[in-house]
């Protein structure tokens, strides 16, 4: 049995990875996205990965109820979406598949741990912020 130190060294496997993996194993296959700079390595690891197609979207609410509804027609839906006030939209959907009981993930991308600390210590926005 490797020591734990042995298995951190080992592992190659990242959070977007991982996730995609459980998504394919849960039954996922197409996953639905509002493309951008903070979902670009989410969605480039799904990109170069087979199984799940994305699906393109052009804003968080449709982004949400596709997935929503890809879920109640396949047993299980995904959304992957971009950080901010446009994130709010996507909670319409995710509260109706929650109450009903339909499986959906969602996705959502940030800025890096830097910027936000950048935001939130010297009041710099960035876009897609809130402002708070």
């Amino acid at each position: 049995m490797p020591t734990k130190s042995e298995r951190l060294t080992t592992v190659t496997e990242t959070v977007s990875s991982y996730l995609i993996a459980r998504l394919k194993q849960a039954g996922l296959q197409h996953l639905f996205a509002v493309p951008g700079d903070y979902a670009s390595p989410f969605l480039q690891t799904l990109d170069a990965t087979p199984g799940i197609t994305r699906v393109a979207t052009i804003n968080e609410l449709g982004c949400g109820y596709a997935a929503d509804g890809y879920a109640r027609y396949r047993g299980i839906g995904a959304a992957c979406v971009q950080y901010g006030v446009g994130t709010f939209s996507l909670l319409n959907c995710t509260a109706g598949s929650f109450v009903e009981r339909v499986p959906v993930c969602v996705i959502s991308a940030s800025p890096k741990t830097a910027d936000r600390r950048l935001e939130r210590e010297k009041g710099i926005l960035f876009h897609h912020s809130t402002g708070d």
